[in-house]
């Protein structure tokens, strides 16, 4: 969908717990350039193909039609492993020491 539109899932994941039982929905930015507002009678699937609506309605441009079966997320299952948390009073050293993000470089050669 994001190769088509310029609509983007702005966090790109979502962690849905086993216990939950409510609606799974999606949230999507629409990143089409903001400007001068220009209406238009053609709205555009998430295929990436316009259509003329003949219904006299007008829409923003860049407003997209998702429809009912669109397929516009992918699930994943995955077990989380066993793991065993030991409270220490002191943590060992390690080569990253208390570096922050980016503290490691940015490739492979730095």
């Amino acid at each position: 969908m994001s190769l088509k539109t310029k609509l983007r899932q702005p966090n790109s994941v979502g962690v849905i717990d086993s216990d939950y039982r409510g609606e799974v929905a999606m949230m999507f930015d629409n990143i089409a350039s903001e400007g001068e507002e220009n209406y238009v009678s053609l709205i555009t699937g998430i295929d990436g193909k316009s259509e003329l609506d003949d219904t006299g309605s007008i829409y923003d441009e860049g407003t997209y039609l998702v429809r009912k079966g669109d397929r516009v997320c992918q699930g994943v299952i995955q077990k989380l492993p066993d793991i065993s948390l030991v409270q220490v009073d002191v943590l060992s050293e390690t080569d990253r020491g208390s570096g922050g993000f980016g503290s490691t470089g940015v490739n492979k050669n730095d």
